[in-house]
C-alpha cells in the first residue's frame, strides 16, 4: 500500500509493506485485539513502514519494522491511520525537518565544510 501527501511545504511518501520474515528480537508485545493463534492463522501480519519525506533537494527516509496489523484489506487503511496519529510519526519528521532548517542542513554535512 502507497500514498503520498503534502504538508508545510514536503511531500511524503508513505509505503506500507506486508513483512512475514519479520522475526521480532523479543516476544511481540500482544494486545487485547489478536492473539498468537491469530497471527498464526493469518488473521494480523507484521508491517514494515517506510516514510520519505522530501523538500526542495533534500530527503529523509524513516523506517519502522516489526507493525502488528490486520490482514484484512479493507481494514488495514484505518489501522495505519491510527498508527500514524497514536505514534506521532509526522509530527515527528516536521520536527526533524525544523531542526534541519535551523541548524542550516545535518551536522554531517556541516562537518565536511
Amino acid at each position: 500500500m502507497e500514498f503520498k501527501f503534502k504538508l508545510e511545504d514536503i511531500a511524503f511518501y508513505v509505503e506500507l509493506r506486508e513483512d512475514p520474515d519479520f522475526k521480532p528480537q523479543q516476544k511481540a508485545p500482544l494486545n487485547s485485539d489478536y492473539t498468537l493463534d491469530d497471527l498464526k492463522n493469518g488473521e494480523f501480519n507484521f508491517y514494515s513502514l517506510f516514510i520519505i519525506s522530501k523538500k526542495e533537494d533534500q530527503s529523509l527516509k524513516h523506517y519502522t519494522g516489526g507493525l502488528i496489523l490486520t490482514s484484512n484489506k479493507e481494514k488495514i487503511l484505518k489501522e495505519l491511520e491510527e498508527i500514524l496519529e497514536d505514534f506521532d510519526y509526522i509530527d515527528q519528521i516536521l520536527k526533524e525537518w525544523e531542526l534541519l532548517e535551523k541548524g542550516k542542513g545535518p551536522q554531517w554535512k556541516k562537518d565536511i565544510k
